[in-house]
């Protein structure tokens, strides 16, 4: 089953500042880094790529509710979330999203000064499988 991740991009963000036209050069730096533009509404593109699910542990690191990074993991179980709680930093990475074989298992998050575990992806960029409804 094909998996997909979808990225909202403000519109502005993707005009060149004069006009009020897209801007192809942000266009094709997105579409080389595999996004693919699906819908432009209230002001927004969305956009989506294919997931290659990766074997193993995978995190996905989150600041300000958008993904920055993702980082391959191969050990146990333990060891992934003991990791993965050590990662977050309130400078570079408040939440972290934990992957098995591709598939969301867990999400850390900073919040004040406490660890908050949370049962259900909350930020954009978590793992959607094409044949669920939103």
């Amino acid at each position: 089953m094909k998996k997909f991740e979808y990225k909202k991009v403000s519109f502005c963000d993707l005009t060149d500042g004069y006009h009020s036209q897209l801007d192809v050069k942000h266009l094709n730096q997105l579409g080389q880094d595999g996004w693919e533009l699906v819908t432009a509404v209230n002001g927004e593109c969305i956009f989506k790529r294919q997931i290659t699910v990766v074997k193993g542990y995978e995190f996905k690191l989150y600041y300000g509710g958008e993904l920055v990074k993702t980082i391959q993991y191969n050990g146990g179980m333990l060891s992934a979330l003991k990791t993965a709680r050590r990662i977050l930093n309130r400078r570079k990475y408040m939440c972290v999203g934990i992957y098995k074989d591709g598939k969301w298992i867990k999400e850390y998050k900073l919040a004040g000064d406490q660890l908050l575990c949370s049962p259900y992806p909350r930020y954009k960029g978590a793992i959607h499988d094409e044949s669920e409804n939103y």
